[in-house]
């Protein structure tokens, strides 16, 4: 088996985190890499697993990886409350030795995750879409087959899987989703109407989402993106899942 490592060594119990995995992972012969990087490019097929370990932002650097390169992952939790991260220190001799004598496929949890299409240009999102104003709300509107299925007047808007939907969605009331359920929580931030907070949709069906101003958009609460009154952004399901290993 052949493991790559992502390490966030500003989490204090990290080091003793990562060399447990190693001891574990030399017993058993497995080839690993420490990538202290969280950014290193590798040849696809090239690794069977990736280990993260830290907190849920790690969680999540990481996980754009493993769908990139279409491999399961494993999250240790050396931070605080880690929402995402679901092997605490205590269990890793458990959990990394249960993944090593069993099929690498096996035991995966299957997270949908989000494609998201401006002007043409697709990207795929692992928690969530937020739209913000800086300064004064405006309407957001959210469609699916032609129909408004949501619209608020507010500061802004979440749109999120159901991995995200523990995060941003949460401190702003939406709903926590079940990881394996097919949907998508919808959540607008600090509404000035009286309607619908949040809502909860079918991951089935394609969305499209409209802001009647200048709005900034942030993909997984990083590429901040300037957008002109009344753009489209098109949201789908897309086509593969986060393989998540479980614990």
């Amino acid at each position: 088996m052949k493991v790559l490592i992502i390490p966030n060594y500003t989490r204090r119990k990290t080091k003793e985190a990562l060399d447990e995995v190693i001891q574990i992972l030399k017993a058993h012969e497995a080839y690993y890499v420490i990538d202290e990087s969280e950014a290193a490019i590798y040849p696809e097929e090239i690794f069977d697993l990736i280990i993260s370990l830290g907190g849920d932002g790690t969680f999540l650097r990481s996980s754009k990886i493993a769908y990139k390169m279409d491999v399961p992952i494993l999250g240790i939790n050396t931070g605080n409350a880690g929402c995402l991260t679901n092997v605490s220190i205590s269990n890793i001799p458990k959990a990394i030795n249960k993944l090593l004598n069993e099929d690498i496929n096996d035991n995966c949890r299957q997270d949908i995750l989000l494609n998201v299409s401006i002007n043409n240009n697709e990207t795929v999102v692992i928690n969530e879409v937020a739209l913000i104003r800086v300064s004064t709300p405006a309407i957001y509107t959210v469609m699916s087959d032609e129909e408004v299925i949501f619209q608020t007047f507010s500061t802004g808007l979440i749109f999120c899987t159901p991995l995200g939907s523990s995060g941003y969605n949460i401190s702003a009331g939406g709903k926590r989703l079940e990881y394996e359920s097919d949907t998508f929580a919808i959540t607008a931030i600090c509404p000035i109407t009286k309607n619908a907070k949040s809502m909860v949709v079918d991951a089935n069906k394609e969305f499209k989402i409209i802001c009647n101003k200048e709005v900034y958009l942030s993909l997984d609460g990083n590429d901040e993106i300037k957008l002109a009154a009344n753009e489209e952004i098109l949201l789908k399901k897309a086509k593969r899942s986060l393989q998540t290993k479980k614990n």
